[in-house]
């Protein structure tokens, strides 16, 4: 699986690079970097002045460590990789479509080996527990192809699904964007995912699944990201969904 390079870090604000090195939120930099405590290369930042990853960067006498930083991706998991950074079981990992990306990042959340879409990778810990969390209820965007043709008995059965093999399940919407005779396609809007659910939601509904692909987090898209490639989330998108878990952005 051939993968797109990721640039390196280029030149940005002091102000969002000690945002996303996690010593302080936007705002603690603006005011840290007003008050003189932060300092480049040795001498006192000022706003919106501009540092790089070669920069030494200070923030109240602590130097920061540029591989610290917060940083915050998406890929398009092929199928046939598993959503792990190391396992020794499994042929092809996440971990080996990450290229150039020297930064150590987590996925958020889990894809099955035979769907695809939308991961989140990052090194944002709490971020990352908070989209998991039941909790905060971020919703996630499938889009599923099935086999044969849907019935309106089908999608009613999927949606008043409540439990499954004993375990409660939050509600499911579901749409039905085509239907022929050789296949239909569905789209799912999960706010709680439970292991391999909308596999098991199917199977209960006499449905067959031969694609299944995450296309949203909230309204993080992927768009045209196509399989195996990565990209940086942008400042909007992080802010975004930082929003939704109740973090300062």
């Amino acid at each position: 699986m051939k993968t797109v390079q990721v640039n390196r870090i280029m030149e940005e604000r002091i102000q969002k690079y000690l945002a996303e090195a996690g010593v302080a939120s936007r705002r603690e930099a603006e005011a840290a970097v007003l008050e003189g405590v932060v300092k480049i290369n040795g001498r006192t930042a000022t706003i919106g002045q501009k540092v790089g990853p070669d920069d030494a960067v200070e923030y109240r006498g602590r130097l920061i460590d540029y591989r610290q930083r917060k940083v915050y991706y998406m890929i398009n998991k092929p199928t046939g990789y598993v959503t792990t950074m190391r396992d020794s079981h499994a042929e092809k990992c996440v971990a080996d479509l990450l290229g150039e990306i020297q930064t150590r990042v987590y996925p958020v959340g889990r894809l099955d080996r035979g769907s695809e879409g939308l991961l989140i990778l990052t090194n944002d810990g709490e971020l990352a527990l908070r989209l998991t969390h039941p909790r905060y209820h971020v919703e996630k965007t499938y889009l599923v192809k099935v086999k044969g043709a849907v019935t309106s008995y089908m999608v009613n059965k999927l949606t008043s699904i409540t439990s499954l093999d004993g375990e409660k399940i939050q509600p499911v919407k579901v749409l039905t964007l085509s239907v022929s005779d050789k296949s239909s396609t569905l789209k799912f809007f999960l706010k709680e995912g439970k292991n391999r659910q909308i596999r098991r939601m199917c199977s209960v509904a006499g449905l067959e699944i031969s694609e299944l692909k995450r296309v949203a987090v909230g309204e993080v898209k992927i768009g045209t990201l196509r399989p195996g490639e990565i990209r940086k989330l942008t400042s909007d998108e992080i802010n975004y969904l930082k929003k939704q878990v109740g973090l300062d952005a």
